[in-house]
């Protein structure tokens, strides 16, 4: 098998596009055959400009010099041009192989433009990227996901019940609370209104899966409900004394409500997410939710435009 490296694209002028084939090394040569195949694949697309990766498959790398890759993969001397020295000495160590330089060349290539970094998030404002800082690692865990909305989109819980934890997901609007019986049948799925007043209150909408349904006192809003605590609903649940993790709540104004009507003598979420809807940092460490969670131990750690993330002080 010959070696021969494909130069793609625009070369110098003075190769006039061809193929360079090389016959196979010496007898001994320390250059392997999965360097040449690593080269091979990858592909060298030739041109003046900088080392960079397309958006093409398969990838190319742009060298910024021929002269580079005729020296360390074809061992043929060659001019090198002022603007190739600042890569030249980077790459080149006399007393290593041929081998070892073009693959390090490879490896620090790989890593600076492969290398993973998109994360992909579920909830509106990436509140679930900071619970994923928060909780680490732990595999498992109960959540309590209160005006959960959809069983994926927005959801603040979602990524954990995919990394399988599970929990109680309630809503007040029953055509919510069916999608996540169908997507989301390892948790335990209400339909409530969830409020510290006994008083009967109306559901407040513009449409069906509307985002933005609340609850209000004035009768002429919509369909009424008698709301129950928080408290009673995860007592009549399978998680009745269990430890809670995570307690997310976005009953849109209604926020306050809800976390006043949980025991916390009882159950103590180890990390609470709120909305509250303002844009200064004054008005919100005088909010109605900063003060009742400062008030029983909690201390604020995160803040995504509309959500404030809290955990519980040791």
């Amino acid at each position: 098998m010959k070696k021969h490296i494909a130069l793609l694209g625009a070369p110098p002028s003075n190769l006039g596009g061809m193929v360079c084939n090389e016959s196979r090394p010496e007898e001994g040569s320390a250059f392997p055959l999965v360097i040449h195949l690593t080269i091979v694949m990858v592909g060298l697309q030739i041109d003046s400009g900088l080392i960079s990766i397309q958006e093409q498959s398969p990838v190319y790398i742009q060298a910024s010099c021929l002269e580079f890759v005729r020296m360390f993969y074809l061992q043929v001397p060659c001019p090198i041009e002022p603007r190739c020295y600042a890569t030249m000495h980077r790459y080149w160590q006399p007393k290593k192989s041929i081998e070892c330089t073009v693959l390090q060349f490879l490896k620090q290539y790989r890593k600076a433009y492969l290398t993973k970094f998109a994360r992909i998030f579920y909830s509106q404002f990436g509140e679930d990227v900071v619970l994923r800082s928060l909780i680490g690692k732990q595999k498992r865990g109960v959540y309590v996901d209160v005006g959960c909305f959809h069983p994926k989109r927005f959801s603040n819980t979602y990524f954990l019940y995919r990394r399988g934890w599970r929990g109680i997901n309630i809503d007040m609007e029953e055509h919510k609370i069916a999608l996540f019986n169908i997507a989301r049948r390892g948790d335990h799925n209400v339909t409530a209104a969830v409020s510290d007043v006994s008083q009967p209150l109306y559901i407040s909408t513009k449409r069906a899966h509307a985002l933005e349904s609340a609850l209000s006192i004035d009768a002429v809003a919509g369909a009424e409900v008698i709301p129950r605590t928080l408290t009673s609903i995860i007592d009549e649940s399978p998680y009745r004394n269990a430890s809670i993790d995570v307690l997310s709540v976005d009953a849109e104004g209604h926020d306050i409500n809800v976390l006043r009507s949980l025991d916390y003598s009882r159950y103590r979420p180890r990390i609470v997410i709120a909305e509250v809807l303002t844009k200064r940092i004054e008005e919100v460490l005088t909010s109605d939710v900063h003060v009742w969670l400062s008030q029983r131990g909690y201390l604020l750690r995160s803040w995504t435009i509309c959500s404030l993330i809290y955990v519980l002080e040791d």
